[in-house]
């Protein structure tokens, strides 16, 4: 069982406000900006779960923390892969596949200073 830390309540936060904005996205007129800030933010909210999912495991177990940090990173991965694959159903994949290259650069940040 994971332990609702004071950092996960505020990452919690930070993961509803990047929903809100993902959902908003969707009823604005249908723009390529919309579809990408939209895309871009179900990125990170994927990302910011999957890493406070890591950080707190790995806090129960140190000594597996780079392979639960690479699991979760994997499935986040998969997931968004999938969200990606979803959208080309509707077109315009171009715009979902920028989003998800510049998220990959914000999730290997995370990653790294969520390792530190």
């Amino acid at each position: 069982m994971i332990a609702f830390t004071k950092k996960c309540g505020e990452t919690a936060l930070y993961i509803i406000l990047c929903g809100m904005i993902a959902l908003l996205s969707c009823f604005i007129a249908r723009s390529i900006v919309a579809e990408f800030i939209g895309s871009l933010f179900v990125f990170i909210m994927f990302t910011l779960y999957f890493t406070m999912t890591a950080r707190e495991f790995s806090a129960q177990n140190p000594e597996k923390r780079g392979v639960i940090f690479c699991v979760c990173d994997g499935i986040a991965l998969v997931l968004k892969i999938t969200f990606v694959a979803l959208c080309a159903q509707n077109g315009g994949v171009m715009i979902h596949a920028a989003a998800f290259i510049a998220d990959i650069i914000f999730s290997k940040i995370c990653m790294v200073k969520a390792l530190k």
